[in-house]
């Protein structure tokens, strides 16, 4: 693999398990040093012993991703550690208000390095169907878009619609086994959203499995 993303932090939330850890294991294999936060302690250090071991960069946070102060105080630290290197942040696993908020506070991040040359970005993973949580993260991420052409920010916000993942944070939304993605081609369209070329930005994409039998 490229190691395409060499030099930047990339902070993914929800990253102990599952999709997470998927979204973690590919940007960090992409040259990424990947900061893990995770409620559930345990896992987010076992995905960066497995970042580790593959010879790549990472290190594990506990951070409810409930909690929107957490997120932001944990977004504000890696800006001070890390300063312009860190300028990727992916959410696997947050509710749209806290999304809006810590989409708020690494734009002010971002600006307060002053001047860019790359921009930043900023995926959410948004759950499949057309429930609220699915319209909240939508709308979160529709409103960071527009501000961001219109104030002309340095940064590029994605919305990934995955309707069927094969990933344990997400065996609450009940899809069956046989419709279900390999969350590694989801973390891998993560990575891609975030190496495009400057001037492209993927606004939103939805993957589905394949419905039609095999030949």
């Amino acid at each position: 693999m490229t190691r395409d993303l060499a030099g930047r932090v990339a902070l993914v939330t929800g990253g102990g398990s599952g999709l997470g850890r998927a979204v973690c294991l590919s940007l960090a294999a992409a040259g990424a040093h990947v900061v893990v936060a995770d409620v559930d302690e345990v896992g987010a250090a076992g995905t960066a012993r497995r970042v580790a071991r593959a010879g790549d960069s990472g290190d594990a946070v506990r951070l409810d991703a409930d909690d929107g102060a957490a997120v932001d105080d944990v977004v504000d630290g890696l800006f001070v550690r890390w300063r312009d290197a860190f300028d990727c942040l992916v959410h696997v696993a947050v509710p749209g208000e806290v999304a809006a908020a810590s989409g708020d506070a690494f734009v002010r991040g971002l600006l307060a390095g002053g001047a860019r040359v790359l921009p930043a970005d900023v995926v959410s993973i948004v759950p499949p169907g057309v429930g609220p949580a699915a319209a909240a993260l939508l709308d979160v991420t529709e409103s960071l878009q527009a501000r961001a052409r219109e104030h002309g920010w340095p940064v590029r916000v994605c919305a990934l619609s995955p309707a069927e993942v094969d990933a344990a944070a997400h065996a609450r939304w009940g899809l069956p086994p046989d419709r279900l993605l390999d969350p590694g081609h989801v973390a891998d369209l993560v990575r891609t959203a975030v190496t495009l070329p400057a001037d492209v930005v993927l606004h939103r994409a939805v993957l589905v499995g394949r419905t039609e039998p095999p030949r």
